[in-house]
């Protein structure tokens, strides 16, 4: 029965971590739907098990039912891509440094220590807004962390 129902992709991803070696695992994340520095040491902690294999396809949300199905804000346009920033930025920094520190207008993080940081600095990111015109992405441009791999697909 289980394969025809969708499966939660982070437990899902870690599954497949550990079993395979060659498969590129790439989860979309919704920022409004994870903390950020929380979400990093999963992601953190799931590249480390697939030796460098995650990807994170990061979208900032489009359903407004879905989110409220899982008990989840859901803020206009230009707020969900504000705080998809804000997000990055705390990626980025827990990924890159240690005793980090962010205060936002969505996000506040206080001396964050993330190890193992994630392999050779090379969790990947894609930002996809594949609906949405360029102009209106994440600061008018596509976001990549300055550590990131950039994914095959993501438009520059």
């Amino acid at each position: 029965m289980w394969k025809r129902l969708p499966l939660d992709a982070w437990s899902t991803a870690a599954a497949l971590a550990a079993v395979t070696e060659r498969i590129e695992l790439m989860v979309a994340v919704r920022p409004t739907f994870h903390q950020p520095a929380l979400l990093a040491k999963q992601a953190s902690n799931i590249d480390h098990v697939s030796n460098g294999r995650l990807t994170l396809n990061v979208v900032s949300s489009w359903w407004a039912s879905e989110a409220h199905k899982y008990g989840v804000g859901f803020e206009q346009h230009d707020d969900r891509y504000a705080r998809t920033s804000e997000w990055l930025d705390i990626l980025d920094g827990v990924w890159s440094k240690d005793n980090f520190s962010y205060s936002g207008k969505y996000y506040r993080v206080e001396e964050n220590v993330l190890q193992p940081k994630p392999i050779s600095n090379r969790v990947q990111l894609s930002t996809r807004a594949a609906s949405l015109p360029p102009q209106r992405t994440h600061r008018g441009k596509m976001r990549r962390l300055p550590h990131a791999r950039r994914s095959a697909g993501t438009r520059r």
